[in-house]
């Protein structure tokens, strides 16, 4: 790997792609993503918990988790869908 950067570096073929500013829609997104992300972390924690104790049952702690799953991937995707 060392060689290869060196050769790149060396020979100048390295090229630097800037990236276009994000858009108010994107970053607002982001913003809410991530307050909702803490959320979700939170949820998760919780649910953890109270199976560990024995409050919640293996089949219940499994659906809500792959809801969550579900919810994540979803706005992941979302993200695509913004600039």
């Amino acid at each position: 790997m060392s060689e290869f950067v060196r050769e790149y570096v060396l020979l100048n073929k390295t090229s630097v792609i800037a990236r276009r500013p994000a858009s108010s829609d994107r970053t607002r997104l982001l913003y809410l993503f991530d307050k909702a992300g803490n959320n979700l972390n939170q949820l998760t924690k919780q649910v953890n918990v109270a199976h560990k104790s024995g409050d919640v049952s293996d089949d219940t702690y499994r659906e809500i988790l792959k809801e969550l799953q579900h919810l994540s991937r979803y706005l992941k995707g979302r993200l695509n869908d913004v600039d």
